[in-house]
């Protein structure tokens, strides 16, 4: 497997470039995991580690916590994509979430009816 550099030039040999194709999607977000989310691999997309960061709460509620505040990337050693956009990456993982609008919520789905 090759090895890619981060911004901080730390080599780490799971580290891949935006065009590899992932067959591991986040069950939280959507994003293109290198392995299964299982074992302590974490997201570094939501910043979930599952085996731990998601132990007594389900993906749904993971998930519309990821999006309440704020979509952000999580990873300060994989780098975020440039063309990154998260509202994109969990429509095409035809993923539901919650929408905070003032004290109510709505739920969007991408899930076909």
């Amino acid at each position: 497997m090759p090895q890619f550099s981060n911004k901080l030039g730390l080599r780490d040999r799971h580290m891949h470039p935006v065009l590899v194709q992932s067959t591991h999607p986040c069950p939280v977000c959507g994003y293109g995991l290198t392995k299964p989310a299982a074992d302590f691999t974490i997201c570094p997309c939501c910043g979930i580690e599952f085996g731990y960061g998601d132990a007594g709460k389900s993906y749904q509620e993971l998930r519309d916590e990821w999006v309440e505040y704020g979509t952000h990337w999580s990873s300060k050693v994989v780098t975020q994509p440039a063309d990154w956009d998260p509202w994109k990456q969990l429509k095409s993982a035809a993923l539901s979430y919650s929408v905070p609008l003032s004290q109510s919520s709505r739920t969007i789905s991408n899930k076909p009816k």
